[in-house]
């Protein structure tokens, strides 16, 4: 491959991690998780359950269920793929690369491995629920994992 066709798919492969990353972010913002709290199947919105918010039930009435506490790793789970999306396109480079590989794959590990989040229900103390990933957190997954194999690429062309 010639040299100036070797940069412009770099470019474009820098493009494209770029976009996945940042559509990777926010659609964990989004209902990306889901619980069966009192045998209710639930969806939860990305930024209430990492950085703690108020749990209310939607309908006619609204009624407030509790609290979820801030959570340092889904906060850095959730910020992981847009950071390596940008550190990509700044370091345009092996080490750029390198360290946006380092970031999609710890993102898809945290990703996996939380399971659970610390809730305070309005009667009580606080108590660990399960959660899972809905259908965008797994859209997510997917984004991160085709943005780590974009860059892995990116990062075999400039072997």
């Amino acid at each position: 491959m010639s040299k100036k066709n070797k940069q412009n798919v770099k470019f474009g492969v820098t493009f494209v991690v770029i976009i996945l990353g940042i559509a990777a972010s926010f659609l964990l913002t989004l209902n990306a998780f889901s619980t069966n709290y009192n045998n209710s199947n639930s969806d939860l919105n990305g930024l209430m359950v990492a950085f703690g918010g108020k749990w209310q039930t939607t309908g006619a009435i609204s009624v407030t269920l509790g609290t979820f506490n801030f959570n340092l790793l889904l906060v850095i789970a959730m910020l992981l793929p847009a950071g390596a999306a940008v550190i990509n396109g700044i370091l345009n480079n092996k080490l750029g690369s390198l360290v946006a590989v380092g970031l999609f794959l710890l993102n898809i590990i945290l990703m996996l491995v939380i399971k659970e989040v610390s809730f305070t229900p309005i009667i009580g103390n606080a108590i660990k629920i399960q959660i899972k990933l809905s259908t965008l957190g797994i859209i997510s997954l997917v984004l991160s994992g085709l943005g780590l194999l974009a860059t892995g690429y990116k990062l075999s062309l400039d072997l």
